[in-house]
């Protein structure tokens, strides 16, 4: 896997389908840590979160 600059990684993390991102987890957790993943999870799901909170 090529290096990825901060504008791919959020592409691919947001159009991977749920086996390709579980396999992207793995790679960021390895140097990153527990601190990566959840940081790859907030980049998949923030588009989510902003539309739960704004139908108020």
């Amino acid at each position: 896997m090529k290096k990825l600059s901060y504008k791919e990684l959020k592409k691919k993390l947001r159009e991977s389908d749920s086996k390709d991102f579980y396999k992207l987890l793995f790679v960021i957790y390895w140097p990153t840590g527990v601190f990566g993943v959840a940081f790859a999870l907030w980049i998949r799901f923030s588009s989510q979160v902003k539309a739960f909170f704004s139908k108020k």
